[in-house]
């Protein structure tokens, strides 16, 4: 997305991030990401129609792209914890270390 930024000759504004919120245990890290992914669907999918209504296709199929990741993160949190939102149980532990794995969380 930075490098369709430059391209458009704007400024990418890295530095500005959203407040992290570290959970206190394995379930409360899904369901903190389980948000954040949610509101990220959101924004992407305001992006996409912004970018429909001022005609920018190339921009379009990139968010398209990253909106379609931002779904399988929800779909593979919602299939470790087994339901929406995220509600891990110590039956699915083995799920939760494949799903860190997923995350690159460091394990």
């Amino acid at each position: 997305m930075i490098s369709r930024i430059l391209f458009l000759e704007g400024k990418p504004i890295v530095s500005e991030v959203n407040k992290i919120h570290i959970g206190s245990d394995v379930a409360q890290m899904f369901k903190n990401d389980h948000e954040h992914e949610k509101n990220t669907i959101v924004a992407y999918n305001e992006a996409i129609k912004l970018a429909c209504e001022v005609k920018d296709f190339a921009t379009r199929e990139i968010l398209e792209q990253i909106l379609s990741d931002e779904d399988g993160h929800i779909d593979a949190i919602e299939e470790v914890c087994g339901s929406s939102p995220p509600n891990p149980t110590i039956a699915n532990a083995r799920r939760c270390t494949q799903i860190q794995r997923f995350f690159f969380l460091p394990i």
